[in-house]
């Protein structure tokens, strides 16, 4: 499959009499259609019985079944994403009730991490990249604690690239709803280009009076949400992820934000021989 050019390929999985086919588009070699027998079958059913845990090339073995265990992270609750993000795999029980223990609160928002996430730029114009949408769940009481932060002026820190997106996300739905009157329900990719500054505690919190009104218990965005160097961070003013690989747009956050030291950063975690990508090693990162 790693040099499948055009065609169909098909699998044979764990499930007895299942077979699925994947046809390559031939007018876009980035569409694959999926086909599976029997067909009363769930394509999330079919994955979960052929697919396999994706496991970094550096661990140099196959997936074994404690990786489906592994690759889970303590805030999981629902099943959605192709990847986990990768930064909350660090993070046990044990190690948030120690925070919660030093008066560090929590509070979850959910992405499903979709496989455009991780889809290298091949354009030489970054602008030219296109961002796939995620599907993102943000709850009021979520939202609540959040302001609840930024009254008391506490740092935000996102635990991975993803919750940065979609705590970003949740401004730029707050600068939506200001100007249209609206809730939106797609955040686009360059939403915040050329957008004058509004106060994020004032902001969120007519989302949240909103929210209440209409008795919203849970946002809901679809979110294609870029951020590269020069975009302005309304929320998140902490970052802990892992390293990630060159040409990404998961790069492309990191130097957005703590600027032109993040090749520093790289370059120290290459001579110390860093682990990077799922399993590896993970930063914390505060402007």
């Amino acid at each position: 499959a790693r040099n499948w050019k055009r065609g169909s390929l098909q699998a044979m999985g764990s499930v007895p009499g299942a077979e699925l086919t994947a046809t390559r588009s031939e007018s876009d070699a980035s569409v694959v259609h999926l086909e599976w027998k029997p067909s009363h079958l769930t394509l999330g059913y079919i994955l979960e019985k052929m697919g396999h845990v994706p496991l970094p090339p550096y661990l140099h073995r196959a997936d074994v079944p404690e990786d489906k265990e592994r690759y889970q992270t303590v805030f999981a609750k629902e099943s959605g994403s192709v990847a986990a993000p990768t930064a909350s795999l660090h993070f046990t029980p044990g190690l948030l009730s120690g925070l919660r223990s030093a008066g560090i609160e929590s509070t979850q928002i959910t992405l499903h991490v979709g496989a455009g996430t991780f889809l290298p730029i091949k354009t030489d114009d970054v602008s030219a990249h296109k961002m796939h949408g995620e599907f993102a769940l943000i709850s009021r009481q979520s939202l609540h604690e959040i302001i609840r932060a930024l009254q008391s002026g506490k740092r935000i820190i996102a635990v991975g690239t993803t919750a940065t997106r979609t705590l970003e996300s949740l401004y730029w739905a707050a600068y939506y709803l200001s100007e249209q009157g609206v809730f939106p329900e797609y955040i686009e990719q360059w939403v915040w280009d050329n957008k004058p500054p509004q106060d994020p505690l004032s902001m969120l919190q007519k989302l949240y009076d909103s929210m209440q009104v209409s008795n919203i218990p849970v946002l809901r965005l679809n979110i294609a949400l870029m951020i590269i160097p020069g975009y302005p961070f309304q929320l998140t003013n902490g970052l802990i992820t892992n390293f990630h690989q060159p040409a990404s747009t998961l790069v492309l956050l990191v130097a957005a934000f703590v600027g032109d030291v993040w090749t520093d950063i790289y370059r120290d975690a290459l001579s110390g021989n860093y682990r990077f990508l799922s399993y590896g090693d993970s930063s914390l990162l505060l402007p």
